[in-house]
């Protein structure tokens, strides 16, 4: 019978609880992962997804980001100064309007410390994460595996060795295996009862 420990990943990307909710979000996409455990030392102290990261981002307000300073003034320039003779002064204050926002090079206002980030660095992992972990040994069987994530409604096993993470498996691995080695589906017996013109034949089974 195949093993927890034959499909899981066993170099497992983890996060701590204090880790930011900008970082784990940003980690979670370079590695094309949904989501991780929770480790604090060596001890696994929940998990978190991608989605629990994303519900928790949607209830923070957005911290505006400071206004450019003004550049300095300048004189106001002739008439026909700024395009083809005849043409009307810019009115002053033109360019000081245009300047709001810096690019990222010129001031201390940057266009990459836009509002929606702030209070993503502010915020951790402990505020998002589920702090219930559901494990198996790695010794489990996959049908254990499946039967488990169906009846706790989760997408992902942990395999610990007591309090050792060693692994982790997805329901993508599960079904993955599944197709791989044709694991059998569990025959199930109904036993009908039978209809009342029928008492005395015999009762009728299926599977």
């Amino acid at each position: 019978m195949l093993k927890l420990r034959d499909i899981m990943t066993r170099q497992v990307v983890t996060v701590e609880p204090d880790t930011s909710v900008r970082d784990a979000m940003e980690l979670f996409a370079s590695r094309h992962i949904g989501g991780a455990p929770v480790v604090e030392g060596e001890r696994v102290v929940g998990v978190v997804t991608m989605t629990d990261l994303l519900d928790l981002a949607a209830t923070l307000p957005l911290t505006p980001v400071p206004k450019a300073p003004s550049p300095p003034e300048t004189e106001t320039p002739e008439e026909g100064e700024w395009g083809t003779e005849g043409e009307e002064a810019a009115p002053p204050g033109f360019f000081t309007e245009e300047w709001t926002e810096l690019p990222p090079e010129v001031g201390e206002a940057s266009a990459m410390t836009g509002p929606e980030w702030t209070p993503l660095e502010e915020h951790t992992v402990r505020e998002a994460m589920t702090e219930r972990v559901v494990a198996l040994s790695p010794e489990a069987d996959v049908q254990q595996v499946a039967d488990l994530m169906r009846r706790a409604g989760v997408h992902r096993i942990l395999a610990m060795e007591g309090d050792r993470l060693e692994g982790i498996a997805s329901a993508l691995d599960v079904s993955d295996a599944v197709a791989r080695h044709g694991i059998a589906a569990r025959r199930y017996v109904f036993k009908t009862h039978p209809r009342r013109d029928d008492r005395d034949t015999e009762d009728t089974t299926f599977s």
